[in-house]
């Protein structure tokens, strides 16, 4: 199990390390991407808070009494469901990206810490 804020972490050390640092340095699309992301991530624990409540999460019994996730239930879920092809993201100013297999392997380990 992880909490809220350790998975945020992770997400936004995933997020600089496997896109961010990609991008062009001095370039819009970086300015614009780096700052989406850290909007998307300060608001992502209000998301989760939602999502908590609702009747049908309840029922995966993914969250514990404190509220923390069960990441590797999640991620093996993730990866039972993704295709060969992986899943195509559209990000205002970037493009598009591909999040593959080994994606959700490297934001496992970048969550855990």
């Amino acid at each position: 199990m992880v909490s809220i804020p350790q998975i945020e972490s992770g997400v936004a050390r995933y997020l600089d390390s496997e896109l961010i640092s990609q991008l062009p340095e001095g370039q819009f699309s970086r300015l614009a991407a780096g700052t989406l992301m850290s909007l998307a991530i300060k608001r992502s624990s209000r998301i989760i808070e939602k999502l908590k409540g609702n009747t049908f999460v309840k029922m995966l019994d993914i969250f514990d009494e404190e509220g923390n996730v069960d990441l590797e239930v999640v991620k093996e879920a993730v990866l039972e469901n993704m295709t060969d092809a992986g899943l195509k993201i559209d990000i205002p100013v970037v493009g598009t990206i591909r999040f593959k297999r080994d994606d959700v392997e490297k934001l496992y380990k970048c969550i855990l810490g």
